[in-house]
């Protein structure tokens, strides 16, 4: 998220509805300010709804930064 001055945003909200793609749309958010920004992975805390999704974003962003 980028705001009016260029500089990333501190604080991001992805909503939407079940079976939406969140998921998938947070791990491509924290992939891109790790890999992109150059911003250390402990510094971001993804929450999520539900220990599955939990899990799911935690597969995805493992198998992502393997690759």
């Amino acid at each position: 998220v980028v705001v009016g001055n260029g500089c990333l945003a501190r604080y991001a909200v992805i909503e939407a509805s079940a079976v939406n793609g969140k998921t998938l749309e947070l791990v491509e958010f924290v992939l891109e300010r790790v890999l992109e920004n150059e911003i250390p992975l402990k510094r971001i805390l993804p929450v999520t709804v539900s220990e599955k999704a939990t899990a799911g974003l935690r597969m995805h962003l493992r198998k992502k930064l393997r690759e």
